[in-house]
């Protein structure tokens, strides 16, 4: 019987050496003998006196690179067992392979940027904001839209008049909207100045209307209180503004309205003044201005109706005193009637 060898491993006992590769003799552990055959992949009979025995094989050598981690399993299906390791060639065959693609990736990458750059334009002119020059492709043109500034507001005055009240000397004058945005609070200014063109007294009026529309008129009256004595008077309007706090105030209708005398060259004006609105309102105010022969401007008056508030659809009884800022005897007189709409 010839003697069994183990290949693949080294033992202290006999061995024998090939020419890559270690080969193991096993002998009996009885008997001595290396007339041995193997049973099954862990057992040996001797063939000298017939013993069996377990032969403990030492552990293989370590390869000479670390084996690849196990790959994870994508499939139920088992395959056939893997094959042996790629031999150390084998990966420095596949590291050659990579390095190359990504040699022609990075050459393919430098080519065409410099093909980018060759077919670029020396210099592209300047776009405007917002657009992008890429290439040979020219920048979007992008359509500069002139928004016109908001209109100033603009005012006039005509018609004014001078009178007396007392020893106070007083102007009625009509200020006009002339611009195309609403004012707030239109009001009018009176400087007083003596021969020598010396500022010496400066007095402000207010219109009863505190929301005056683009192309809407109003009379404004500025009473000048103990006055000092002046040679000229300037009036002006105050340097109109835009409405920026709308405060919600509504004309009503006059209804009716009749002039009853009261006693000397004072008058009652009264009347009757109607809510048409859908809301209510209150601080309903009544300007009565007299008109003279001549269609000027003759008088001023202003007054509240009797009821604070108005329902829609309600009226209100009022009776405005005038003749206090009057320049001369009117023959018709021009009533209105604004409010505080409630909000």
């Amino acid at each position: 019987m010839a003697p069994c060898y183990l290949h693949g491993a080294h033992h202290e006992g006999g061995h024998r050496a090939g020419t890559m590769n270690r080969f193991i003799e096993i002998k009996c552990p009885r008997c001595s003998s290396s007339s041995v055959v193997q049973t099954d992949p862990t057992h040996y009979r001797c063939g000298h006196c017939q013993s069996i025995f377990l032969f403990d094989a030492p552990p293989p050598a370590p390869p000479p690179y670390p084996p690849p981690p196990p790959q994870p399993v994508v499939s139920a299906f088992r395959g056939p067992p893997p094959g042996p390791a790629p031999s150390r060639g084998v990966n420095v065959v596949v590291i050659v392979i990579a390095a190359a693609s990504a040699l022609v990736v990075l050459g393919g990458m430098i080519a065409g940027a410099l093909l980018f750059r060759v077919s670029r334009p020396a210099a592209l002119p300047p776009g405007p904001v917002g657009t992008i020059a890429t290439g040979a492709i020219p920048p979007a043109t992008a359509t500069a839209v002139d928004v016109p500034a908001p209109s100033p507001p603009k005012a006039a005055l005509s018609g004014t008049r001078q009178g007396k009240s007392l020893a106070s000397p007083f102007w009625i004058t009509t200020y006009k909207n002339t611009g195309a945005v609403p004012i707030q609070s239109p009001s009018v200014r009176v400087s007083l100045f003596d021969a020598q063109g010396k500022r010496v007294g400066e007095q402000t009026g207010y219109s009863a209307v505190k929301e005056l529309a683009a192309g809407a008129a109003t009379e404004v009256l500025v009473l000048a209180m103990n006055a000092p004595a002046f040679a000229r008077a300037d009036v002006q309007p105050v340097d109109p503004e835009p409405v920026s706090f709308p405060e919600g105030q509504v004309s009503l209708k006059v209804i009716e309205e009749s002039v009853q005398p009261n006693g000397g060259s004072l008058a009652n004006v009264v009347g009757t003044v109607q809510n048409t609105r859908s809301s209510h309102v209150r601080f309903i105010e009544i300007v009565a201005v007299g008109i003279g022969p001549t269609g000027q401007i003759a008088s001023y008056a202003r007054g509240y109706a009797t009821a604070k508030e108005l329902a829609p659809g309600s009226t209100s009884g009022f009776s405005v005193s005038t003749g206090t800022f009057e320049v001369e005897k009117p023959v018709k007189y021009r009533v209105s009637a604004i409010a505080s709409e409630v909000r």
